[in-house]
């Protein structure tokens, strides 16, 4: 059952001794195999499963460095519920990874993308991976999640999606997609000129916000070559 197989590796997670091959590929198969499991047996996953579940994998890395490796191997890796295992990977394994995503996705038509496995491929080497992130931007669920990954290694291709998120609700996608936008070259575009405007005008007399309108400002006075007499260092409350 996989609640035992929860309660099995939560208890694993707090044994501080080595492992053995036979026992890490054992954790690894485990791990990977739990989603399958439960869609076998019509289970639901609350709200909190990835929370938890990667909380205890992050115990067991801590315990055994070498298992992500192992996890990456299985040859049933590659599911969107694995994805949560490869957050914090880097270098060869998080390349190996995104690989194997990729694969699956290309296998599978009505493979079901979510926020982690965007995450993943938008952080491979591969354009072809970046690729496969930037056609998701049309999914209105993983939107965000595009935007914030995107963000993170700012291209000048996705200038308008960029200019999207700042029409976003939510401050993480806002704030990455202004600092985007700073790390671009000078735009003349006159909509560019607009979506700022409008971001600038949505953006209240909130602390948080000052430091995002100031960067909004700035990059209407790089791209337009204007000087607007902003006062940058008024308080955050006087309009």
């Amino acid at each position: 059952d996989p609640l035992d197989d929860i309660h099995l590796l939560s208890v694993l997670a707090r044994i501080p001794s080595d492992r053995q091959t036979a026992q890490r590929e054992r954790i690894a198969q485990t791990l990977i195999g739990l989603d399958a499991k439960i869609q076998a047996r019509g289970m639901q996953q609350d709200r909190n499963w990835d929370t938890r579940i990667f909380e205890i994998y992050q115990r067991l890395t801590e315990q055994d460095p070498l298992l992500p490796a192992a996890v990456v191997r299985q040859k049933e890796f590659g599911a969107p519920g694995h994805a949560l295992f490869a957050r914090r990977l880097q270098g060869t394994i998080l390349q190996r990874a995104a690989k194997t995503f990729a694969k699956r996705i290309r296998d599978d038509d009505d493979y079901g993308w979510n926020p982690d496995v965007v995450f993943v491929l938008a952080r491979s080497d591969n354009p072809l991976h970046r690729r496969l992130v930037r056609q998701q931007f049309k999914d209105y669920a993983l939107q965000n999640a595009v935007l914030l990954a995107l963000a993170e290694n700012p291209d000048p291709v996705d200038m308008n999606k960029y200019l999207q998120g700042l029409k976003s609700g939510d401050f993480e996608v806002l704030r990455s997609s202004i600092h985007a936008l700073q790390e671009l070259p000078t735009s003349q575009n006159p909509a560019a000129q607009f979506a700022l405007l409008g971001a600038l005008r949505r953006l209240g007399s909130d602390e948080r916000e000052q430091p995002l309108r100031n960067a909004v400002v700035r990059l209407l006075r790089r791209n337009m070559q204007k000087d607007f007499e902003f006062q940058f260092d008024a308080p955050y409350f006087d309009p």
